[in-house]
């Protein structure tokens, strides 16, 4: 279980994908194969489904476009493929990304499996321009999507048996943050939640491998077939890093939406043409609207810094900076 297998299992995905599409003459010029979503960053779990979609330039007549299509789906589906498709122009596919915020997202990892590099190339430029152009309206739609989703899926860090990827805390958060940060909006430093996401991955990967199923809640009774493939001691130290991670996540996701309301202003709300730094203690600044040890300090002359961090930052309503969190964790005194 791991990133290369998830990766493995993508590019065979691919090469299995291009030998059917080397059969398929008519598909040569002005057609397209590329995958987005999940499949797009080559991520693929044994439940996943295969996220593509058919480019064209608008000149292939719809029947030949139907051969084309059917041509690599009817194999697809004979082999058991889980497949989510649609076929689009340049044009189309930047109309349906406006009007569907799941489309939008998807896009945003799209790459070529086979055919016309341009068209997608094209999508591509399209999708990025897209959401960053359009990202004052885009961000708060998302925004208003995880709401509404983490209170149908509840709180992953707290439940028993929990939704790894739709919960609050779960992987569709970390997508979101990549969003956030393709945006441009708001910097996301994505590497604090590496671990966090590995673990989550890993433990939806064994879960579809000891279920044989496409599902992404973790019950009970299957809790501890995952811990043993995932060498765990038992399922409660599984439990505890999926929760760990849950966290991690949340807490990167609350603290960036902190900082994309505050971006550019002060305290009181006046914006700021350069970041003002507040040092209020030995060792402690505000700045970005967060709290946050400053770089270089020696935890061995204050080993409490942490504690009195957490305070100001309780004080002042304030959360700890991402980065200082990471350090904390990696010293000796956490």
């Amino acid at each position: 279980m791991g990133t290369r297998e998830r990766r493995e299992r993508s590019n065979e995905s691919d090469r299995f994908l291009t030998s059917l599409f080397s059969q398929v003459p008519d598909a040569v010029s002005g057609v397209a194969l590329a995958a987005v979503g999940g499949y797009g960053r080559g991520e693929l779990s044994p439940g996943s489904d295969l996220d593509i979609l058919f480019l064209h330039n608008g000149r292939i007549e719809e029947k030949s476009l139907a051969e084309i299509v059917n041509k690599i789906l009817y194999p697809l589906w004979d082999k058991s493929f889980k497949v989510d498709h649609s076929v689009r122009t340049r044009s189309e596919t930047r109309e349906s990304a406006s009007s569907d915020l799941k489309v939008a997202l998807g896009l945003l990892d799209i790459r070529l499996i086979c055919g016309d590099p341009d068209l997608v190339a094209a999508v591509q430029h399209d999708a990025i321009d897209d959401w960053r152009g359009n990202s004052r309206e885009r961000l708060p739609e998302l925004r208003r999507s995880l709401v509404e989703r983490h209170l149908r899926a509840g709180d992953l860090a707290y439940l028993l048996e929990p939704d790894l990827k739709e919960a609050r805390g779960g992987l569709r958060d970390i997508n979101a943050l990549r969003a956030i940060a393709r945006s441009g909006a708001v910097s996301i430093s994505l590497e604090h939640i590496s671990t966090a996401e590995s673990v989550l991955n890993n433990a939806r990967e064994a879960l579809h491998t000891v279920t044989s199923r496409d599902k992404d809640r973790l019950l009970f009774q299957e809790q501890d077939k995952v811990a043993e493939l995932l060498k765990y001691a038992d399922a409660d130290a599984l439990m505890s890093d999926i929760a760990q991670a849950a966290r991690s996540v949340d807490y990167l996701l609350e603290s960036t939406w902190h900082r994309f309301d505050h971006r550019g202003k002060d305290g009181i709300g006046r914006f700021l043409k350069k970041t003002r730094t507040t040092h209020i203690a030995h060792g402690l600044s505000i700045a970005h609207q967060e709290v946050f040890i400053d770089e270089g300090f020696d935890f061995d002359k204050d080993p409490v810094i942490g504690l009195r961090a957490a305070a100001i930052a309780a004080q002042a309503g304030l959360p700890v900076s991402p980065t200082t969190l990471q350090a904390l964790s990696a010293s000796p005194y956490r």
